[in-house]
């Protein structure tokens, strides 16, 4: 039986910024509330125009360069005021559980964490990478510091522990919100047409993208548009491409995704989304670090991850043309995401605070 704790969370960035962080930390933040359970959200940032639907607290950081050089001075004399912000709205004499979310979250307040006894209360989850591959020795050593501190840690990937060297209690790819996505349409009920979900930059591999749907104008038989929701740098270079259209980035994804067969995106939760309303997924890669990300994606085997426009076009036109032996190869990880809730990832939360009590 899973005892009653109250926790704190505490993040970089939350609702109503969009990203797989704040979708994560305010997923199970809403079920361990639906649990019962009490928890406030910290945000290390200003707090946005609209407002949040929960209780959360906002310390904004100290900005420019002659802050940080401030800070690190008081710190070296135990003087940072900012820190000492923070961990007085933790409560330094409380029990409560402190969540970090992200190495970097955490890092900066070890040392007053420390001198307050307030350690053994720390737990952390390690979300994503820099979009820097191989990875650089100073975040290597500030993840193992991070997660040699926490009393117990939670990687979404099983890419992070192999990268950083930070074997964690937990791995975990995310959720979903099974009242969040109706039932959804056949794949063949649908028009054959291919839906981006992220930013619009070249990291994320969209010139792969741009050239295979080139490629896919010139074929006679495949007709067929893409649609890119998101936000970025090559926003005017993907509109006045012929076969893509624009649209604004979305906060609720759900409907998004139910309306193409083809879901383009290489997030974690992106794909387990797309995989819980049985879609086609398409995972594009732009170096060695992002092919080891997607390969080790526990349902990788089904997924069509491409790091070329020639496997992109292919997988594109199996879908177009051999649609049944397609949806026969995602079986298995349309199965596996029925499974993923975001109830199912609250418990491991809790789990994981009670067995390290």
């Amino acid at each position: 039986m899973l005892k009653t704790i109250d926790y704190w969370m505490i993040t970089p960035s939350f609702t109503p910024s969009v990203g797989g962080v704040e979708r994560h930390v305010d997923s199970v933040h809403r079920a361990l509330q639906a649990f019962g359970l009490h928890g406030n959200i910290l945000v290390l940032g200003s707090p946005p125009k609209e407002g949040s639907s929960f209780l959360t607290h906002y310390i904004a950081k100290p900005r420019g360069r002659w802050p940080k050089i401030r800070r690190a001075f008081l710190k070296f004399f135990g003087e940072d005021h900012y820190a000492k912000e923070v961990v007085a709205l933790l409560d330094p004499k409380g029990q409560s559980i402190l969540h970090f979310h992200d190495y970097h979250t955490l890092y900066p307040f070890i040392d007053v964490l420390q001198r307050n006894n307030m350690l053994n209360r720390v737990f952390l989850t390690f979300h994503g990478w820099e979009g820097c591959y191989p990875p650089k020795r100073k975040v290597i050593l500030q993840r193992q510091t991070c997660n040699a501190t926490a009393r117990g840690t939670i990687a979404v990937g099983d890419f992070i522990p192999a990268w950083y060297g930070t074997p964690v209690d937990v791995v975990m790819y995310g959720g979903i919100s099974p009242e969040a996505f109706p039932k959804s349409l056949s794949l063949k009920l649908l028009e054959k047409n291919l839906c981006y979900l992220g930013q619009f930059r070249d990291d994320t591999g969209l010139p792969l993208l741009l050239s295979a749907m080139e490629r896919l104008s010139t074929k006679k038989d495949s007709a067929i548009r893409l649609h890119a929701y998101g936000f970025g740098p090559m926003a005017e270079l993907m509109a006045r491409h012929k076969l893509v259209t624009i649209h604004p980035p979305v906060t609720d994804v759900s409907p998004v995704i139910l309306g193409y067969p083809i879901i383009v995106v290489s997030g974690y939760l992106s794909i387990l989304e797309a995989l819980y309303c049985r879609r086609v997924v398409i995972a594009m890669y732009h170096n060695a670090g992002r092919e080891s990300y997607l390969r080790t994606h526990p349902m990788a085997a089904s997924l069509f991850i491409c790091g070329n426009a020639d496997e992109f076009t292919s997988a594109v036109e199996q879908c177009l043309f051999d649609l049944d032996r397609v949806a026969a190869r995602f079986e298995p990880a349309w199965a596996w995401a029925q499974n993923q809730t975001w109830g199912q990832v609250a418990e491991t939360y809790l789990a994981l605070w009670n067995k390290s009590e």
